[in-house]
């Protein structure tokens, strides 16, 4: 039980109205609904402890979570329900072989947000550019209704989505304005759609995505897209696709800047960046450079991790990487005895950013009665700041097996030098050789 008292209207509060203990007790119930507890009962009680006071509280009884047990459909014909149970990715019905548990068999109304889209897509893809998808009729069936209480009816969910599917329309002319840029046949190319196939929403959607990261890698990064569906008149369920493309103003960039570097040194990050300042805005390079940044390992990145700031009038793009420095040095310790080599100890050390410059140095040692190993390693990513990784490690390794006997058949004593050279191929890849 959850209460409240509000006193009468010559103290601060506002007295107690009916409408706000319905807001309250509205805003109880979903919250249970929105954690699965569709069932939960929750009943205002008012009482009057005092002259001109007022209490509230509000008796509840949670029930039990409710899954849903069924997902029906009204009003489709061009889809088995099968098919619009599997477009539906947020929520399922309860299947004991299928979907026996889970998430997605509690209803809530963002996943089932989701899920309208999802329908709708499905759609929309095979030409029916008009359907509708209802609100769902949500409905509380008890297996047990005879239980006492609301956790011993047992509770499932039916819900019920009303669809109207319109008509199936196929693909016209494809036609975009507002272009100074780009010539429309080149443009054009990027829509996987032909005249007379079956109306595609999903592919014009991708020709759109295919526009706009066009424009954004030239600088225009304002570029927008707008299509327009236009029917025939003289020709039914034929439907015309006019793109509207807004390209907006150039940008360069101006003042790149990192923050929460405390330890690593600016020029480390600022090379694995493919964009310079004064470069035009190439915002699909930009993406990938930050992508590059994070995947040092010792440099993490916001979750949010671009500041832009405009500068209008020079159009210029300031931009600011935020991220905070992360472990990168590991060093261990270790000891123990064994039948074979008595007592024996270890230690490692290694650090991904040495100095704070990048570079990556590692020391490890070995130690007992009949073997050592030593090594020692060392690697610069960026030699003389260009794109070329050297590197070289050297070891020592020592075993005695047996004492007892000679040490020309028992002792073996190696060391070594290895040498690696590299360089960087395209953004993410990079050839190199060992010796």
């Amino acid at each position: 039980m959850w209460s409240l008292a509000r006193s009468s209207s010559s103290s601060p509060f506002a007295s107690v109205r009916s409408s706000e203990i319905q807001r309250l007790r509205q805003a109880i119930l979903d919250v249970y609904a929105n954690e699965g507890y569709a069932s939960a009962i929750v009943d205002p009680v008012v009482t009057e402890p005092g002259p001109n006071q007022k209490r509230v509280a509000f008796k509840i009884d949670e029930g039990a979570k409710v899954r849903i047990g069924k997902i029906l459909f009204e009003g489709n014909t061009v889809f088995s329900v099968p098919r619009l149970h599997n477009a539906m990715k947020k929520l399922k019905e309860r299947n004991i072989f299928l979907h026996p548990f889970g998430k997605k068999l509690i209803w809530n109304r963002e996943s089932w947000a989701e899920d309208g889209e999802n329908i709708k897509k499905l759609y929309m893809n095979h030409g029916y550019k008009d359907i509708i998808v209802g609100e769902p009729r949500v409905d509380l069936q008890a297996r047990n209704p005879e239980g006492r209480t609301q956790k011993e009816k047992k509770f499932r969910m039916i819900v019920t989505i009303p669809l109207q599917e319109g008509r199936q329309f196929r693909m016209g002319n494809l036609t975009l304005e507002g272009l100074t840029v780009f010539k429309p046949e080149s443009l054009s190319k990027l829509y996987e759609t032909k005249t007379g196939k079956v109306y595609n929403y999903g592919k014009i959607e991708q020709g759109n995505e295919a526009v706009r990261t066009l424009y954004h890698s030239r600088g225009y990064i304002y570029a927008y897209t707008a299509p327009e569906l236009i029917e025939r008149k003289d020709e039914a369920q034929v439907v015309d696709v006019k793109v509207h493309v807004t390209e907006g103003d150039r940008y360069r960039l101006g003042r790149l800047e990192f923050s929460g570097n405390t330890k690593t040194q600016d020029r480390v990050l600022r090379r694995e960046l493919r964009l310079f300042e004064g470069d035009w805005m190439d915002m699909s390079t930009l993406k990938r450079s930050v992508f590059k940044v994070n995947q040092l390992g010792y440099f993490k990145l916001k979750e949010d991790p671009l500041e832009f700031k405009f500068d209008e009038a020079g159009k210029l793009v300031n931009l600011t990487v935020k991220g905070e420095e992360v472990g990168r040095t590991d060093i261990q310790f270790g000891a123990g005895y064994s039948e074979l080599d008595g007592l024996f100890g270890q230690f490692m050390f290694n650090t991904r950013n040495f100095l704070g410059r990048g570079e990556t140095l590692g020391l490890s040692a070995s130690f007992g009665k009949r073997a050592s190993n030593y090594a020692l390693s060392f690697s610069e990513p960026y030699f003389m700041d260009r794109r070329m990784v050297i590197g070289a490690s050297i070891f020592n390794q020592e075993q005695n097996l047996d004492e007892t006997v000679s040490v020309q058949q028992y002792y073996r004593e190696s060391k070594g030098l290895s040498l690696v050279w590299g360089v960087g191929v395209g953004d993410f890849g990079q050839f190199s050789v060992s010796y």
